[in-house]
């Protein structure tokens, strides 16, 4: 908490989701550079930006390229390597949520986690999480196209169907 509350992102990236996006690397190592050219688009933009990244990945040899990545990381001390044996999904879920207005970076549904956190307790009352509601709202999903980052606009309208209750009916909203 000490170390997010220095840095106060506008941005975090799940740098594992972007690093294995769209994979094309047979050795199946993650791509530290697209990781880099998603820091550096926000970066450019003004933006304070965090990358969560799990300790395994800068445990395997890396080459010269990789390596002056992460030193460059570590001199923005704009990395937290997340620890072994946690999910390192729940750091940048439970920072995007603890940091005001903080954008994310995957294109990862979390499926998992809704359904761990939020679903599984609300099966039965037929709402829609807050949970959905701030995925949606802070989401940025993204697109690569020949090595230059593409992040998808964020709606300013909800993509969930809502109900409005008038006169004891329900009118569908979209």
């Amino acid at each position: 908490n000490k170390w997010l509350d220095s840095k106060k992102p506008n941005i975090i990236l799940d740098g594992a989701n972007i690093g294995y996006s769209n994979k094309q690397n047979k050795n199946n190592n993650i791509n530290f550079k697209k990781i880099e050219i998603v820091r550096n688009y926000y970066s450019k933009l003004g933006k304070s930006v965090v990358i969560f990244l799990h300790k395994s990945h800068f445990h395997k040899k890396l080459n010269n390229c990789e390596n002056e990545i992460i030193d460059k990381w570590n001199k923005f001390n704009c990395i937290y390597k997340t620890p072994y044996k946690l999910n390192d999904d729940l750091f940048w879920i439970y920072s995007t949520i603890r940091i005001n207005n903080c954008f994310f970076v995957t294109n990862d549904k979390i499926r998992d986690h809704y359904y761990e956190i939020i679903h599984k307790n609300n099966i039965k009352s037929k709402k829609i999480s807050p949970f959905i509601y701030w995925y949606n709202d802070y989401n940025i999903s993204y697109n690569f196209k020949n090595d230059i980052f593409k992040p998808n606009p964020i709606s300013n309208y909800s993509i969930k169907i809502q109900l409005n209750k008038y006169d004891n009916t329900n009118y569908c909203c979209l």
